[in-house]
């Protein structure tokens, strides 16, 4: 999650007020902005940080090429443009 929800307000992330109880597990926590997925603030009620929360053995890490920073750029843009229709309908009242 850490790409485009690192370091905004927890109304668009999840956190602690989503649910009564939130255990988060922090598996792919980026030394600086570009080389992970994770989030390295805690989030939760609990948080767990298995290998310090970074990279996990076994696992790849998080390459930046040019087409994996364009995929994930538009996978949250398609994840937005969802997100928003869902609320609109619900509510009738626009996500943007």
């Amino acid at each position: 999650a850490g790409p485009f929800f690192n370091g905004v307000k927890e109304i668009v992330r999840l956190d602690k007020g989503d649910a009564s109880f939130v255990d988060v597990i922090h598996t792919n926590a980026p030394g600086n902005r570009l080389e992970g997925y994770g989030l390295n603030e805690p989030i939760g009620h609990v948080d767990f940080y298995p290998n310090g929360g970074e990279n996990q053995p076994g696992c790849e890490t998080a390459s930046q090429n040019s087409s994996e920073i364009v995929d994930e750029i538009l996978s949250y843009m398609n994840f937005y443009n969802i997100l928003s229709k869902f609320r609109s309908m619900e509510g009738n009242i626009s996500a943007t």
